[in-house]
């Protein structure tokens, strides 16, 4: 199934009008399509549900993904939302979760709203960033990673990923809000946290490495193994920002080289 968003077709029927008045009527068509805001342009794009059942709206500036089963898969062309712009998933319980995979080649950048009141994934091997005017507000659970994960664990609840050694950045300059004893996790070759998550009595992880599992019920969190090769001089874990989790677990790991395997 494909997104409805920006469905559009245009036609010319040939007529009896002269040359210059025809050639005008183009010219104002060519500067409508420059100045002219393009539904959808700063919204995900190009969506095709790959597992479950999911349908996709909206109206404006607001898309809402309406996920009808427990687990969903949707791969996307592009996953951004602009400013003043938002995507809302309803979902069956907090218990939810859907795994919105990007396939296309550009980063995900996420200056509007995300709403949910489930678990959502957001895969993009090109990278994620949330701005500074950018929100995540879920119920369940919120993962960002340019780690990917195998269609058929995300479905058995397996949360096992893997990059391609040289994965890109995960950052959060915004706000990441998940609701009381839920979970956050960040995830890429390097992670970078300007902004605030916060997730009362919950999880949260940030985790730089080309493999790591999510253990959503044990106590060990987040596990990472073979440190990124993306060549980055700094610190592959920068935290200059809040995280919040009181009477939960706070955790930053990256596997070193001469401990391939971490489990924080």
């Amino acid at each position: 199934m494909t997104s409805p968003f920006l469905v559009t077709s245009c036609y010319a029927q040939h007529s009896k009008i002269n040359t210059r008045f025809n050639k005008r009527i183009i010219a104002l068509v060519v500067s409508a399509a420059i100045t002219a805001p393009t539904l959808g342009a700063t919204l995900p794009g190009g969506a095709t549900v790959a597992a479950g059942n999911v349908s996709i709206g909206g109206n404006g500036n607001a898309m809402t993904v309406t996920q009808q089963s427990n687990t969903a898969i949707v791969n996307w062309n592009s996953f951004s939302v602009g400013q003043g712009q938002s995507v809302n998933f309803i979902q069956p319980s907090s218990s939810s979760a859907i795994l919105n995979r990007v396939t296309g080649s550009t980063r995900s950048s996420i200056a509007g709203t995300v709403t949910g009141n489930g678990q959502v994934y957001l895969i993009n091997p090109n990278g994620i960033a949330i701005t500074s005017s950018g929100s995540v507000k879920v119920g369940g659970g919120f993962v960002a990673s340019t780690l990917d994960i195998k269609d058929e664990d995300f479905l058995k609840g397996k949360r096992q990923f893997t990059g391609n050694g040289n994965s890109a950045e995960v950052s959060n300059a915004g706000i990441i809000s998940v609701g009381r004893g839920g979970y956050a996790a960040l995830m890429g070759g390097s992670v970078k946290n300007d902004g605030l998550i916060n997730v009362p009595v919950g999880k949260v992880g940030l985790g730089a490495a080309e493999k790591a599992t999510l253990d959503l019920s044990g106590d060990g969190f987040l596990q990472v193994a073979v440190p990124s090769t993306s060549g980055v001089k700094e610190a592959l874990i920068q935290n200059n920002g809040t995280v919040s989790a009181d009477g939960g677990n706070r955790t930053q790991c990256r596997p070193q080289r001469h401990q391939p395997l971490r489990r924080c």
